[in-house]
């Protein structure tokens, strides 16, 4: 499980210096240098993502594919999930829609239409007791 969670980061580190370690085996990586804007025009610029110089730029979906290429490769055979979103609490939300093995964008949803449906519990960092008190005040 160390040399999984060793390769997995030098995965993360190879495409984005800014990776926020969650745990052994869960990151946050900042690519916004690497992607193009929102709303994504149908056709990838050509060319792999340059290390901050701009010059490359390619669709979040397509980098999110590479990277689960990568780790599966790095990792021997370790699936991951990725959730593409404009921030960390839209990513954690679509990497669990992702789960388990695939990839989940949130890139242009409208954020009350998303979070609606949505039962307190699932939101990153609301346990059991945080969620009692919540729900007890409305």
């Amino acid at each position: 499980f160390v040399t999984a969670g060793a390769a997995l980061y030098r995965a993360l580190f190879a495409i984005s210096p800014h990776v926020a370690p969650v745990s052994c085996d869960e990151a946050y990586v900042d690519v916004t240098n690497f992607v193009r804007p929102s709303p994504l025009p149908s056709a990838l610029y050509s060319g792999a993502p340059a290390a901050n110089d701009g010059s490359a730029l390619i669709k979040p979906e397509a980098l999110a594919a590479a990277l689960r290429g990568n780790i599966l490769r790095a990792t021997g055979g370790c699936a991951a999930s990725v959730g593409i979103g404009p921030n960390r609490l839209l990513a954690r939300l679509a990497t669990a829609r992702a789960k388990p093995d695939g990839c989940v964008s949130l890139l242009g949803c409208e954020p009350a239409a998303l979070f609606a449906p949505l039962g307190i519990r699932e939101l990153p960092g609301v346990g059991r007791e945080r969620a009692s008190k919540l729900e007890s005040i409305g």
